[in-house]
């Protein structure tokens, strides 16, 4: 380590390890020191102090504790605010701690903290590389007998992220709440918003609405602790999002409100189409189609702006479900072949099964029973390949109700097991 200091040392003064070493020690053995092979005597200190225009104490790295305390307080700042503003460049931030604290390389609390560092750059902005990422942690942390608690937190934050992935769920969520125990035994606060929001994701992910609740409740009770405004705006859409699947709809409509509240102060138009979008559907299921069709068109103008394609699309297909449930059968049909204009280049098939459904619908009111049938069909097809087993058996059963055929029947029963079967395989019973 000190080997590092004074490589840099002699960098920064232009000298080459012959002028240094001439009169203090030979060429090779201060190749040895620098490349902390060998320790540093204390005799020749004074010399190399002298010559390289710093103190003997700097020499002899007796400040290294207190510029190892502050490396840790730069690098948890640095994931603070991170934390706080996902639009900060972490990449940047990390090369300048780098770049002030790379005479303290070789010394093992300040490498497993770099070595954090760069794993969550990788992750982060490499997302490709996942894989070879989580190898690199798992060989490193089987390789390291003793590991400094906040660098650990980050691994298993990054670990419980790639877990999410893959649709481990369970396996994520061990991991986030490691990192969550890890954060409250040592004060690292500052991590439990985003770790709480990481836990509330994968329960909704796996279907467990009401403990998506609870952590997203705590993570937005964090988020108001520090006064993170964005942190707040995107829980309160989660939470607003886990209330409505459990049909709570008033209470979803009510944090949506919130969200949007929260935007006078934060200027985002993607989390804005995003909330005003879901509080459409919130109104949509409450059958209050005077707002719901207000926030949808809202919605579709920020997906317009934002040149969002899919979210334009995604707009016109609630319009034009808005006007069917409401009864509007000609603003339904007006809607539908505008919305068949901008499946071009779609191939989102979560997407394209609610286009076909819709269409369906349209050719049915035209008294078009053949294109209703195939639209239908292409619908469920569309859905079982996106894994949405449980909206293909209820366009299932809704063909089976209209034919009174037991195929049909037979083939909702086997969509909506596969659609049970399947959160369970997620890991969560």
């Amino acid at each position: 380590m000190l080997g590092n200091r004074i490589k840099q040392l002699r960098m920064k003064k232009g000298f080459t390890q012959e002028q240094l070493a001439r009169g203090i020690i030979s060429t090779s053995y201060l190749s040895e020191i620098e490349n902390n092979h060998k320790s540093l005597p204390e005799y020749i200190a004074p010399s190399l102090a002298e010559k390289l225009d710093v103190t003997e104490e700097y020499i002899l790295g007796k400040d290294m504790e207190e510029r190892i305390e502050s490396l840790r307080k730069e690098i948890r700042s640095i994931f603070e605010r991170l934390n706080e503003d996902l639009d900060y460049d972490f990449m940047s931030g990390c090369l300048l701690v780098k770049k002030k604290y790379g005479d303290l390389r070789g010394n093992d609390v300040v490498e497993q903290y770099f070595f954090a560092m760069e794993m969550f750059g990788e992750f982060k902005y490499s997302k490709h590389k996942a894989a070879e990422t989580e190898n690199k942690i798992i060989s490193y942390l089987t390789g390291t007998s003793s590991i400094d608690s906040y660098p650990l937190l980050v691994l298993n934050r990054i670990r419980g992220v790639i877990e999410y992935r893959k649709l481990n769920i369970q396996r994520s969520i061990t991991y986030f709440e490691r990192a969550i125990d890890n954060a409250l035994n040592n004060q690292y606060k500052e991590h439990l918003s985003i770790l709480f929001q990481n836990i509330g994701t994968c329960y909704f992910t796996a279907d467990r609405y009401q403990r998506a609740v609870h952590y997203f409740s705590n993570a937005l009770e964090m988020y108001q602790k520090n006064a993170n405004l964005k942190g707040q705006l995107k829980v309160c859409i989660h939470l607003a999002n886990s209330m409505s699947a459990l049909g709570d709809e008033q209470e979803a409509i009510s944090k949506y409100n919130q969200a949007i509240n929260l935007l006078k102060y934060i200027n985002d138009p993607l989390l804005e189409s995003s909330a005003k979008y879901n509080l459409a559907h919130s109104y949509l299921k409450t059958k209050n189609y005077r707002d719901s069709i207000k926030m949808a068109i809202n919605a579709l103008r920020l997906k317009e702006k934002l040149k969002d394609k899919e979210g334009v699309l995604r707009c016109y297909l609630l319009i034009a479900e808005i006007y069917m449930l409401e009864g509007k059968h000609d603003k339904f049909s007006e809607i539908v072949p505008i919305a068949s204009l901008n499946t071009i280049g779609t191939k989102n098939p979560a997407v394209l099964g609610k286009y076909h459904y819709l269409l369906g619908k349209y050719f049915l009111l035209n008294k078009n029973l053949e294109q209703f049938k195939a639209n239908l069909e292409k619908g469920i097809s569309y859905f079982s390949k996106a894994g949405d087993f449980k909206m293909a058996g209820k366009i299932s059963f809704e063909l089976a109700e209209r034919e009174k055929n037991e195929t049909y029947y037979r083939r909702s029963a086997e969509f909506f097991d596969k659609a049970f079967k399947e959160k369970e395989e997620g890991g969560i019973k």
